[in-house]
């Protein structure tokens, strides 16, 4: 930003060569892209990071949400086959008066 600002002084009455001022001005445009080139490639890389970091924390977010569908499937197929198994001993109970084996 200083390099600008030097370039400013020389379009003022201090610099009378117009051929001199015409090339700083070329120079001026140098250092304003370069300075925007930095400071894109600095937000852009910001931007790339966080996005990458988004990613992998809805993925690993999605994972484990599936592992615990899982889970949770497998406790509640578990379930009604003990559910099923009471009521079979229940039912045999009824019938034949035996007590289940435990």
């Amino acid at each position: 930003m200083m390099f600008v600002m030097y370039h400013m002084i020389c379009f003022t009455p201090f610099m009378s060569d117009f051929k001199v001022q015409y090339y700083m001005g070329f120079s001026v445009i140098l250092f304003v892209i370069l300075h925007l080139v930095v400071n894109m490639s600095i937000v852009l890389k910001k931007s790339y990071k966080a996005l990458k970091r988004s990613y992998l924390i809805w993925n690993n977010r999605r994972t484990q949400n599936k592992s615990r569908v899982k889970m949770m499937s497998d406790f509640k197929e578990a379930s009604d086959k003990l559910k099923l198994r009471k009521r079979q001993e229940f039912a045999k109970f009824h019938e034949t008066g035996e007590l289940p084996n435990v």
